[in-house]
């Protein structure tokens, strides 16, 4: 399981630098657009495509590494404000809720990567490679919650000991 883990870590790290490294190039994508457009008076249509597939993916990929690293909205102070037995089990329920919601939004996602047609106007690329980014994700936070789920549980029972 620590084997897993530290694998699971690297694939988070690289996550967050991909994500990071995206930020970094939309926010040079939305600049040069208004540059373009409010300085040079044109408009390159490709670049408003390609800050909206950038967001998305920026968005997917951050939720992702934050269900690694239980970084998601919460209400902590309740939480945190039960006894430590309870404690434990609602954050292995909030767990399995994000699980089971992830492996329903593959499907979800999967079915509409699929079955959408067409290509972007600007960018002549699949509108389904947009959303290719969701059943990804989707696996990754699946991945996530069930192995914290299982590391919660051992080191609840450890603990025990």
């Amino acid at each position: 399981m620590d084997r897993l883990i530290l694998v699971i870590d690297k694939i988070e790290r690289y996550l967050t630098y991909l994500t990071s490294v995206m930020i970094i190039l939309l926010t040079t994508v939305i600049s040069a657009q208004i540059f373009f457009r409010y300085v040079l008076n044109t408009g390159v249509f490709w670049l408003q495509e390609l800050s909206v597939i950038m967001m998305m993916w920026i968005v997917f990929l951050g939720a992702s590494g934050a269900v690694w690293d239980n970084r998601h909205i919460g209400l902590n102070f309740v939480v945190d404000s039960l006894p430590a037995g309870v404690t434990i089990w609602v954050r292995v329920l909030s767990d399995l809720i994000i699980a089971i919601f992830s492996i329903l939004f593959f499907n979800y996602g999967l079915t509409m990567t699929l079955k959408t047609g067409g290509t972007l106007s600007a960018l002549r690329i699949p509108i389904g490679f947009t959303y290719a980014i969701i059943p990804v994700t989707a696996v990754l936070m699946a991945l996530f919650a069930i192995i914290n789920l299982i590391n919660r549980i051992r080191l609840y029972y450890l603990n025990e000991d």
